[in-house]
């Protein structure tokens, strides 16, 4: 299991620090933790078509992701089921287990007044 903790929301910046998304191996699985309605994710899906994908957030962003924005703009990685959606209430609950790499990105600027732990008890 990894962590890739970025800080910038740009997929250009995470490709360009070297995490190794293609050596990961066929079917590895990310977990995008608080990924919104999966922009980050999608750009995943596209690059990386063997990669396994989870989107978390919270009930709103998830179901938007799922219902308008995916079948939209990457329908591929629905239909090839490589994307799966699942809400999360962060105070709750942890993310999807048994994943390899667990991307947490925009999670803390929608708390930047408040101090948010995630349980990854449930992970580990």
């Amino acid at each position: 299991m990894a962590f890739c903790p970025f800080w910038h929301y740009q997929f250009l910046f995470c490709r360009s620090v070297g995490f190794p998304w293609a050596g990961l191996g066929p079917n590895a699985t990310v977990c995008d933790v608080g990924g919104g309605i999966g922009a980050i994710t999608m750009q995943l899906a596209k690059a990386y078509p063997t990669l396994q994908l989870k989107l978390q957030d919270t009930p709103d962003r998830v179901q938007q992701a799922e219902k308008q924005v995916w079948p939209r703009e990457c329908p591929e990685a629905i239909r090839e089921k490589r994307i799966e959606f699942k809400a999360m209430d962060f105070l709750a609950e942890s993310p999807i287990k048994g994943c390899d790499v667990y991307f947490v990105c925009y999670f803390f600027f929608f708390s930047a007044d408040n101090i948010f732990v995630i349980d990854w008890s449930g992970v580990v």
